[in-house]
């Protein structure tokens, strides 16, 4: 038996933006699914600027981070080969993110530099820039 479509009047209809925020969120929720653990103290910062942002620019830059994250994490388990082109583009990603100069002395600049490969480190660096960068969304 056919199902009878429910037809919503136009003022419980979702409107376009809470349709394509739903779609963001199921993304951002699937993208953290197939990330397996690694970098905790990025991803906890992350999730915590991700339910504080209300702009759909700051979401969209943390999904485009989640992603990088991703594909450095996985290249880390299953592909050591890939995994310095994807922690540099993970680099690369920070860096853009926060607006780093590769020249100048502090962490953000450390950061921007191809040299550094501490896992640990690199961790606890993403994590202290991304607090840092955006302030009272990751209190």
């Amino acid at each position: 038996m056919p199902r009878k479509e429910q037809v919503l009047s136009p003022s419980r209809q979702p409107s376009v933006r809470d349709r394509a925020r739903r779609v963001q969120d199921f993304r951002f929720r699937q993208a953290r699914r197939t990330v397996p653990a690694g970098f905790r103290k990025t991803r906890t910062t992350l999730d915590a600027i991700w339910n504080a942002a209300a702009d759909e620019t700051t979401r969209t830059e943390l999904h485009a981070l989640y992603h990088a994250l991703g594909a450095a994490e996985r290249a880390l388990a299953y592909d050591p080969v890939s995994a310095g082109e994807r922690l540099a583009e993970l680099r690369r990603t920070v860096a853009g993110l926060i607006e780093a100069d590769p020249t100048g002395d502090d962490e953000a600049a450390a950061i921007a530099r191809p040299g550094y490969t501490g896992l640990s480190d690199l961790d606890a660096t993403m994590a202290r820039l991304l607090q840092r960068h955006y302030g009272a969304l990751a209190a």
